[in-house]
């Protein structure tokens, strides 16, 4: 009787190891997703930004568009982009430390 209780103890506590280490290995897969997350959106930000770098950036004549406006449109375009993006990214990390910090005993 106590090979038994022993035998039915011992698999509940290599399954209860195992959901343990299933549960670590899914916190570190979701906090990886969620890094792969802000860098996707990161990329989708600053990708056309990269595009109107290179554009504005060519050095020849024929470009009215840079001979008119030269750098002031460039950054009147780039800076509502890149302020939008920060924006967006940190208002989640911002709202979890402010949780964090109104949960602190």
């Amino acid at each position: 009787d106590h090979i038994t209780t022993l035998t039915s103890s011992t698999r509940m506590r290599i399954r209860s190891a195992e959901n343990l280490t299933s549960l670590i290995f899914n916190t570190v897969a979701a906090k990886q997703n969620e890094s792969v997350r802000q860098l996707t959106v990161v990329s989708i930000f600053f990708l056309p930004l990269t595009f109107l770098t290179g554009y504005f950036g060519m050095n020849f004549d024929p470009m009215p568009i840079v001979q008119e406006h030269s750098d002031a449109f460039f950054w009147w375009i780039a800076s509502p982009v890149m302020g939008m993006t920060l924006a967006i990214l940190m208002t989640k990390p911002a709202l979890r430390k402010i949780a964090e910090w109104t949960h602190r005993p």
